[in-house]
């Protein structure tokens, strides 16, 4: 992906997440992504990632897109090629959909 050079000095681009299909459901890459997050939020950078499926036939481009989400964030900014993006302390989706404790039980 190429982003323009007044661009750069305030973002981070992931270029590539990928783990051997007999490695996969381990949570390797979501430790690593949970790390490069960890990192752009300190350094106050957005993240850039281009998202693309490698090597597995069953696990797509739209599972990724959910995953990225879900897990860590990112937006889609972009359909073709599929660009997310992830701002600064962004908040997973699966974390915004959540019932507030209060309202998941009486409190009395």
């Amino acid at each position: 992906v190429q982003v323009p050079m007044a661009m750069r000095d305030h973002m981070m681009e992931v270029s590539a997440v990928f783990t051997p299909i007999e490695q996969r459901k381990q949570g390797f890459a979501t430790k690593l992504m949970g790390l490069v997050c960890d990192e752009a939020d300190a350094a106050g950078k957005l993240l850039l990632i281009h998202v693309q499926p490698y090597g597995d036939p069953d696990l797509g481009a739209s599972q990724l897109e959910k995953w990225y989400a879900d897990t860590f964030g990112f937006i889609k900014i972009q359909e073709e090629p599929l660009l997310m993006a992830r701002q600064v302390g962004a908040t997973p989706r699966f974390l915004t959909t959540m019932t507030p404790i209060g309202q998941a039980i009486s409190i009395q």
